[in-house]
């Protein structure tokens, strides 16, 4: 019992204290300072530079040893935990204390022991330590934790508290989940990246693939799917993601050139003249307003002449483009002619005198059609009577028409005032 005793102080002493050796190496052998061991005999001779060897019940015997902790061993660990205490005074504690980062498996592998009277030696840990006396610390089990160990072997138990320190662990920055991203040529791809860092460390970000930085103005021929890998660091720890990005075809729509105006005469093909373009290269479809057919032609006839106001529209099935114009349909019909018609010129001898003005021409229509003749100005018809008020020159118009075309004549028709002596 008093070995029993004396052995699990060792065994908390060298196991706090760092011991480099386990105090119970295996079942039946222990770890004993070399002095100790000499001055009770349990070895002859102290080996050179070994501070602690070890010992099996072997060695001991059946007789009940006491082993008393070294005075200067002691001493000397008790100065070096004074000196550390003046060195590092936030780190002063009143229990013995082990360090342990977060994740770390917290464990004491070197508790396993055996009773030299045979009795077994059980253990007990309090929380968060398991029955085995393991614990799997996890990222944010950063602090201090007292735990109580204790050794019975179902007659006496003695115990030991501990302090576990764990420390904390950086943390990897948290990047929020990055929707893909859907544009059409010629829009600006934006990638807005929330990331955090529990540490409150600075974080870097970086973008490699298709994009080398946070936005991309996309333009015409960059259609397709493409992978932007969003990268966070904060120095220690990197995060990751893939955004797929999907950029679709924007359609140019053709563009039409102009359409000149079109002038034909009567019973002549009205056929248009046009062209087109598309930096697409797609296939492309014509389309006419009326009077043109689908082809883009018109057989004119007689009674066909005006002026007609027509249009062409080019498509590529998206888009379109239209250009209008005018065409113009001239008669066949030939116009009538005047023949003969000439400027008159007379004298009045005095107020009393006037003049029969009598206009003698000919009209004649090529296609013999009826014609009609009217007159403006001075006169407003073919004959008139002239007086002495209308001296001077007076304008008359001849105006003939066969119904479709129509032709005009303007001739002079002077009246002068002889001199008057006056007695």
């Amino acid at each position: 019992m008093k070995k029993l005793l004396y052995i699990l102080g060792v065994l908390v002493a060298l196991l706090l204290s760092g011991c480099q050796y386990g105090p119970i190496l295996q079942e039946g052998q222990y770890c004993i300072p070399t002095e100790k061991a000499v001055e009770l005999g349990l070895i002859e001779e102290e080996p050179e530079g070994i501070e602690v060897v070890p010992i099996t019940d072997e060695i001991l015997g059946e007789e009940d040893i006491v082993l008393e902790p070294d005075e200067e061993v002691m001493e000397e660990e008790t100065a070096e935990e004074e000196f550390m205490d003046e060195e590092a005074p936030a780190e002063e504690a009143e229990y013995p204390t082990k360090y342990f980062m977060e994740g770390d498996l917290v464990n004491f592998p070197n508790l396993a022991a055996t009773d030299e009277d045979g009795d077994a030696i059980v253990y007990s840990f309090t929380g968060p330590l398991d029955e085995n006396g393991e614990w799997q610390t996890d990222v944010g089990d950063a602090g201090e934790y007292l735990v109580t160990i204790s050794a019975s072997d179902g007659k006496t138990e003695i115990s030991q508290q501990v302090m576990l320190v764990v420390e904390s662990e950086n943390m990897a920055p948290v990047m929020e989940p990055l929707s893909d991203v859907f544009v059409s040529e010629g829009e600006t791809v934006s990638l807005d990246v929330n990331v955090v860092d529990p540490d409150g460390d600075e974080v870097d970000l970086s973008f490699s693939g298709w994009m080398d930085s946070s936005s991309k103005e996309t333009a015409f021929g960059d259609a397709g799917e493409y992978t932007v890998t969003i990268t966070a660091s904060d120095g220690v720890h990197e995060v990751s993601q893939d955004v797929m990005v999907t950029v679709a075809q924007m359609n140019r729509a053709p563009v039409l050139g102009d359409v000149e105006d079109i002038t034909v005469t009567e019973g002549e093909l009205v056929s248009v003249d046009y062209f087109a373009t598309d930096l697409d290269d797609d296939e492309l479809s014509y389309s006419f307003s009326e009077p043109l057919d689908e082809y883009g032609e018109w057989q004119t006839e007689e009674g066909d002449m005006g002026l007609y106001e027509a249009a062409v529209t080019v498509s590529d099935g998206e888009d379109s483009d239209t250009r209008s114009f005018f065409i113009t349909v001239a008669s066949s019909n030939m116009a009538p002619e005047i023949t003969g018609l000439e400027d008159v010129e007379f004298t009045l001898q005095n107020e009393q005198d006037s003049y029969l003005v009598e206009l003698v021409f000919e009209v004649s229509d090529p296609e013999g059609e009826e014609l009609t003749i009217e007159y403006s100005g001075w006169m407003d018809e073919a004959t008139k009577e002239a007086t002495w008020e209308d001296a001077g020159d007076n304008i008359v118009t001849v105006t003939v028409s066969d119904g479709v075309n129509t032709v005009e004549d303007v001739i002079l028709v002077s009246v002068n005032r002889a001199p008057q002596i006056f007695i």
